[in-house]
């Protein structure tokens, strides 16, 4: 299939997505974007300046009388992240008429094109064989969690398209001849941006960033860079326990749990008993092993009631059971750079703060597929026991 096929595939489910969500499921996330955006965009037919006002707008005070119609409208405020998918759609809006399928369009667009982008840095700088190469482009297009929830109006898929930038940013930095400062530039812009959908995302890649640039000072780094990625996780977490007893600092703890009352409001999942997080450390601790149950086995075949659920179930398997198989293909022992290092602990991570997070299986698939992708693409790359001439 090439990559027009792989196009008009992203745009299906796309179109797959938000019509599941618009006429079996009725509610949810991208049902209130398309309603909150067509707000914004409506209010340019009464006065340009409302528009650009509720697109510009952060904060709650002094709201002027002429915004208090559109803000009561609004099921989003303008001051939290989410709004900034509102923003985007109204934006969008602009070129579709305010057609939300139009907006499926343009966002997969944007997003595949950023996948393309990944897709070619990797075939330039790794010395892949055609049959990696083809794999990598199955999996980077076709692996179906990661396209179904990336290709609708949801974050994924923002999220997935800025992930891919920033990875194929930090790969051309690594390599010779890299324009540091205009990679270092668009790296911080992309990181701006994910800070402005997701924070918890552009802070983990903040954290592994600078994690990069300090054991580059150490020679001894270099030769074992995962495990000084590994001591300097440690480092930095305890410095962050450190931190929760100072009274100015920011206490990412509280933060996970301001998070994760997101998910509770839907109230409890009806095939999984999810934990609820209380803000400390210690608590954090104590549900590793919740965490990684989570990420590894929900949802499962055994405990799944809705079909929908049991196919993630079966994907979910057999993507263990693929990265497994890449792993045992690789070449032992495993070789890892200080950047291929810091991009596997920074997705284990992510991982990590889903599984605490989420309070809903199906909500923990959609989260969980990037990072998923990022392991399946990161698996590819590693070195094999055989290795093929290009």
């Amino acid at each position: 299939i090439g990559w027009q096929g792989a196009f008009i595939y992203k745009v299906a489910l796309g179109f797959a997505n938000y019509y599941i969500w618009m006429q079996v499921i009725g509610h949810g996330d991208s049902l209130r974007y398309v309603h909150d955006s067509l707000v914004v965009y409506n209010s340019l037919f009464d006065d340009p300046r409302y528009y650009l006002q509720l697109l510009f707008r952060t904060s709650l005070e002094d709201v002027p009388a002429q915004l208090v119609p559109y803000q009561k409208a609004l099921y989003i405020e303008w001051h939290v992240p989410e709004y900034n998918m509102v923003r985007l759609l109204a934006v969008l809006n602009l070129f579709t008429a305010g057609n939300p399928w139009g907006n499926i369009v343009l966002l997969a667009a944007g997003v595949f094109a950023a996948q393309c982008r990944l897709f070619s840095v990797i075939n330039r700088h790794f010395s892949l064989d055609p049959g990696r190469q083809r794999m990598l482009y199955g999996v980077l297009f076709f692996l179906p969690s990661a396209v179904f929830w990336s290709s609708g109006l949801l974050k994924e898929g923002p999220v997935l398209a800025l992930l891919c930038l920033f990875a194929a940013e930090s790969i051309l930095l690594n390599r010779a001849g890299a324009h540091l400062w205009r990679n270092l530039l668009r790296m911080l812009v992309i990181t701006a941006a994910v800070y402005g959908i997701r924070d918890y995302v552009a802070i983990l890649l903040v954290v592994n960033g600078l994690g990069i640039w300090l054991l580059s000072f150490h020679p001894v780094s270099r030769k074992f860079p995962l495990l000084s990625h590994l001591i300097l996780l440690l480092v930095m977490t305890g410095i962050l326990i450190g931190l929760t007893q100072a009274p100015t600092a920011p206490d990412l703890f509280e933060h996970l749990r301001k998070e994760q009352t997101y998910f509770t409001v839907s109230g409890p999942d009806p095939d999984y008993p999810f934990q609820t997080l209380d803000g400390t450390p210690g608590d954090v601790f104590r549900k590793v092993p919740y965490a990684v149950n989570n990420i590894l086995f929900r949802p499962n075949i055994l405990h799944s009631r809705s079909a929908f659920r049991l196919y993630q179930s079966v994907e979910l398997l057999l993507t263990w059971l693929a990265l497994l198989w890449l792993l045992a293909r690789a070449r032992k022992p495993l070789t890892f750079t200080l950047w291929s290092a810091a991009l596997l602990l920074f997705l284990l991570e992510l991982l990590f703060v889903f599984g605490l997070m989420v309070t809903d299986a199906d909500t923990l698939s959609r989260y969980r597929s990037i990072p998923i992708l990022g392991l399946l693409c990161l698996a590819l790359l590693l070195p094999t026991r055989d290795p093929k001439p290009r």
